[in-house]
């Protein structure tokens, strides 16, 4: 029995010895264990006056493309501090230097930029305008503008020569005209008399109150009504000069702005894209004179208004922006665009990690499927309006 008891005493301490071993060893492996790395900080670059797109104001930053990364961060879960960069061009060569692991604007994704540095997958696109103050013009010249359109010369001759075919009409099958108040001294006043009040619209009624005459009388109507709708819609058009941006991409038309000198900000695409494009037609001392480069899209813009410069290119979605924050927005109109859009991305820093990356391209994938990049755009670049 003693012996039974002895055993089983041993037992017990054997097991809780090897408990004890179990336990320290565990601590002990804790302790040797290196610490749980922590996340990384992502460095954002954010381009400066660059709005609607990205912008720095009293040392917040805002803008759509910033809205669009906070989403994206969200989304892949990443920590990140935003570092305020000057200019475009600079961004994207701060990216490639790798002194931010990813630049937040809406950088157009261009074949030079390219060469520099690599970008994510496109979240949005834009084009170029051209905005310039709108031409204040005097009695004389509208009239000039008048005589000059075709759309008024056409619908002025097409109410004479079809007032005139239904009046003719008109007068064979009711046997000239019969009522009092139209009837002139001879044959021919009675016709004219009757012509001109079939052209004018007034006191129809005289002219005829049979079944024919009065469905040539309506035809005649409806067909004054669409013609003089027309003359109205072409005199507005030329009162008030309502008309569609032109095609900067046309030589005649860009050659035609660079008369009056062309703003620009300077190591921008807009710059990029006009020095290119003005190399087919001007020399490089032309050039000088008739594309001025600016600092910030401010300078520029109030260069605008001081009337140093004609017009002013930049992005399309910039250029709405610039119009709507000056005093008067309505003495200026955009009146060139260029037809083709680019597609615009966060540039991407060099020692970005891959995983990072596609983190950071999957949410955007998915943002943009959803409609949630569309929405954010939407929401800081209202309708464009020229």
């Amino acid at each position: 029995m003693q012996r039974f008891l002895t055993r089983g005493w041993l037992i017990q301490r054997t097991f809780r010895l090897r408990k004890r071993r179990l336990f320290l060893l565990g601590v002990l492996v804790l302790c040797l264990a290196p610490p749980a790395a922590a996340q990384d900080v992502l460095r954002i670059g954010v381009v400066d006056d660059q709005a609607p797109c990205s912008d720095v104001v009293n040392r917040s930053f805002e803008g759509s493309a910033v809205d669009v990364w906070y989403q994206v961060a969200s989304r892949a879960d990443l920590l990140h501090t935003f570092v305020a960069l000057r200019k475009p061009d600079e961004a994207v060569r701060a990216a490639a230097r790798g002194q931010v692991d990813l630049v937040v604007s809406c950088l157009n994704i261009t074949p030079f930029r390219l060469y520099e540095a690599a970008f994510t997958t496109p979240y949005s696109d834009d084009g170029l305008s051209l905005l310039t103050r709108r031409e204040q013009s005097s009695f004389a010249t509208i009239i000039k503008n008048l005589r000059a359109s075709a759309i008024i010369r056409d619908s002025i001759a097409l109410l004479i020569g079809l007032g005139l075919g239904f009046a003719l009409i008109l007068w064979i099958t009711s046997r000239e005209f019969q009522h009092r108040d139209i009837v002139g001294d001879n044959k021919r006043a009675t016709f004219y008399k009757g012509w001109m009040m079939l052209a004018m619209g007034t006191g129809i009624y005289k002219m005829g109150s049979a079944p024919l005459s009065m469905s040539i009388i309506a035809l005649n109507n409806f067909v004054r009504l669409v013609i003089t709708s027309i003359f109205v819609a072409g005199t507005t058009s030329v009162v008030l000069k309502v008309s569609k941006p032109v095609d900067i991409s046309n030589a005649k038309d860009l050659h035609s702005a660079l008369e009056d000198k062309i703003g620009v900000v300077s190591d921008s695409v807009a710059q990029a894209w006009l020095d290119r494009s003005a190399d087919a037609f001007l020399t490089a001392e032309d050039q000088l004179k008739m594309i001025v480069p600016f600092d910030s899209s401010s300078a520029m813009v109030a260069s605008l208004e001081q009337g140093n410069v004609g017009s002013v290119l930049a992005d399309s979605a910039s250029i709405a922006t610039m119009k709507r924050k000056i005093i008067h927005p309505n003495d200026y109109e955009i009146v060139g665009e260029t037809l083709y859009r680019t597609p615009q991305a966060f540039a991407v820093g060099a020692r970005l990690d891959e995983k990072t990356l596609k983190k950071v391209n999957v949410a955007l994938a998915q943002l943009k499927f959803e409609g949630e990049v569309d929405r954010t755009l939407k929401r800081w670049q209202p309708a464009h309006n020229h």
